[in-house]
Formats: structure tokens, C-alpha cells, sequence
């Protein structure tokens, strides 16, 4: 998930160790004031830290990468608008899935892009999950202390309503 605001982009260490591992083209300055003072060390505890960008061009970069989920963007959505975003992640993929496995070799060395963009899709899907999960309250995030975050649950109106009748 990335947050970015106007002087600083955010961005987590999973959505960092996926942009290096897909060979992403990136500004050669984020890597290097990444990496000049720290290892990229992702397991459970560290994969939701977010690391912070400064640069222009590295905020320019990070705010156009758009298969990776903009906190500003989910943090009002309901749960059934996440699921719904979600579902269109998965549909999309299964479409372009469809497409490039019907392709010759010939056709799909042509056509890796449509092998990436599903890659990008899969990402979406997990990084989806993983934001329902937090906002279930059952994964947690250390969010950067400049950021207010919006920490309430999803509302299910079926709790609501059997609260109401129990009491």
C-alpha cells in the first residue's frame, strides 16, 4: 500500500520487495537512499512498515504506480465496496489469464506484458486482502506517525441491528 501526501511518499516494504523482485524500473534514487542506510528485510514483522520517500521524482514514481493500492483511496470505502474493488481485480485477471494462456509461445513472448499485468493483479488481490484484514482488525500496521489513519472497523449493519435487539 503506498499513502502519499504532498512532500512524502510511503510506501510499504512488501510493495518495495515487489517492485525489486519484478525488476520494475524505478528511480535510481530511491534505491540508492533506500539501501544506503538499510538491508530490505521482509518476513511478518517488517513486511507493513512503511518506508519513506522525499524526493520529487520518487514521489512522482510511487504516486504512478497504480497496481499498488492507495490507502487515500480505501480508507472510506465500506467492506462490500472492498470486496466489490477486489472481485474486479480477480475478474480482470481471469479475462487476461484466459487471453495469454489461449496464446502460441510465439504470442506470448510478444505479449509478457499481459503475463505482467496479471502478476500486478495477483498483487492487487493479496494487498486487497490484506487491507480487509486490517481494517477487520485482525492484521496490524504501524502506519508512519505523520499519518492519520482511520482505525474503525467495518461497520456490519447485521451487528448493528442485533445489538438494537438485544437490549
Amino acid at each position: 500500500m503506498k499513502i502519499v501526501t504532498e512532500n512524502t511518499a510511503y510506501l510499504q516494504k512488501y510493495d518495495l520487495g515487489f517492485l525489486i523482485d519484478r525488476e520494475v524500473p524505478m528511480p535510481r534514487s530511491l534505491i540508492e537512499d533506500y539501501f544506503r542506510e538499510n538491508y530490505l528485510v521482509i518476513d511478518n514483522n517488517t513486511r507493513y512498515d512503511f518506508v519513506s520517500f522525499s524526493k520529487l521524482e520518487q514521489i512522482e514514481f510511487i504516486k504512478g504506480l497504480d497496481f499498488i493500492l492507495d490507502y487515500h483511496v480505501l480508507k472510506d470505502l465500506t467492506k462490500d465496496e472492498c470486496l466489490e474493488m477486489g472481485q474486479k481485480f480477480v475478474e480482470e485477471k481471469r479475462s487476461l489469464a484466459k487471453r495469454y494462456n489461449a496464446m502460441s509461445l510465439e504470442e506470448k513472448e510478444k505479449n509478457e506484458d499481459l503475463y505482467q499485468k496479471c502478476d500486478q493483479l495477483d498483487f492487487q488481490i493479496y494487498s486487497m486482502i490484506d487491507f480487509i484484514r486490517f481494517r477487520e482488525g485482525s492484521l496490524k500496521m504501524k502506519f508512519p506517525k505523520e499519518i492519520q489513519i482511520e482505525t474503525n472497523p467495518f461497520k456490519y449493519k447485521l451487528f448493528t441491528k442485533w445489538k438494537k435487539n438485544a437490549q
